[in-house]
């Protein structure tokens, strides 16, 4: 009987020394990205886009679930130079109580642009949401429970929606229809990205997503690993999708889940949009 061959020591040794440094490596620059919040900036082209609102500047800011980044998180926002601030959802986390920075956050952020919220899966579950909503109503946050309103420059407006996630029983064949205005440039809050066809089938022109963390782990050459409802290899974790005429932005949030605290490759953002009108 032949004995298997087996590999010398040295390439044993090697190929532990390349994936121990591998390793390191990749925990190492995870762990600077995750001190800093990116500023990313996608550029959205409509000929529904009125001319008044040609470079205005929507800021989305999504998934912070209670994290604290002291001053940064303001001052990168101001940095922003936003015309209005969305939340996306999942500012709280259901995992735990504190909710102390998502409530300091909401005046400050309310004193640089008029802001409009809508709540995720998070806020359906935490025993702190109530909490959550006394600050958003004091900070003069506008919530989009289901509902639309204006946002108006001058003389035009544009339709601004938002649908709360599907664990406040809500759906989007259901809520949406109601509130698309279809002479109107329709721009829809919605937590999850993944139902990115039923909103363009029920009239949404713009998606501001959030929900996915980016996959939360990457890897070079193979991309997210996981997002929640979408599973191991998720399409639609971060940047701008299309379906049909629809755009959709996707965030890869701010903070990290109670449920897995582990971010990596994946830094946190503040997504800008800026609107343009298609000529």
């Amino acid at each position: 009987m032949k004995r298997k061959k087996r590999w010398p020591k040295w390439v044993v040794l090697t190929l532990a020394v390349l994936l121990i440094g591998y390793t390191a490596a990749v925990l190492i620059i995870s762990y600077e990205q995750n001190q800093t919040i990116v500023l990313t900036e996608y550029q959205i082209e409509n000929s529904k886009i009125p001319a008044s609102f040609d470079g205005r500047r929507i800021v989305q800011l999504s998934d912070l679930h209670a994290k604290d980044w002291g001053d940064q998180l303001v001052e990168k926002v101001i940095e922003a130079a936003p015309d209005i601030i969305v939340i996306t959802g999942d500012w709280i986390d259901c995992y735990h109580d504190n909710i102390a920075p998502a409530q300091a956050y909401l005046p400050r952020l309310a004193a640089v642009a008029p802001i409009y919220y809508v709540a995720g899966n998070h806020e359906a579950y935490s025993k702190r949401a109530r909490d959550l909503y006394d600050t958003l109503q004091s900070a003069g946050v506008t919530v989009l429970e289901n509902k639309a309103v204006p946002w108006t420059i001058g003389a035009e407006s544009v339709n601004l929606i938002g649908i709360f996630d599907p664990e406040f029983s809500t759906h989007i064949f259901r809520d949406l229809p109601p509130l698309v205005k279809e002479e109107q440039y329709n721009i829809l809050l919605y937590h999850r990205p993944e139902k990115i066809s039923e909103c363009a089938q029920y009239g949404a022109d713009l998606v501001i997503a959030g929900h996915a963390h980016g996959g939360q782990i990457c890897f070079p050459l193979f991309g997210a690993l996981y997002a929640p409802n979408q599973g191991l290899f998720p399409t639609y974790v971060k940047g701008v999708y299309h379906e049909g005429q629809m755009d959709e932005v996707v965030s890869v949030g701010l903070g990290e889940s109670g449920s897995f605290p582990l971010r990596l490759l994946d830094p946190p953002e503040i997504v800008t949009i800026v609107l343009k009108t298609e000529s």
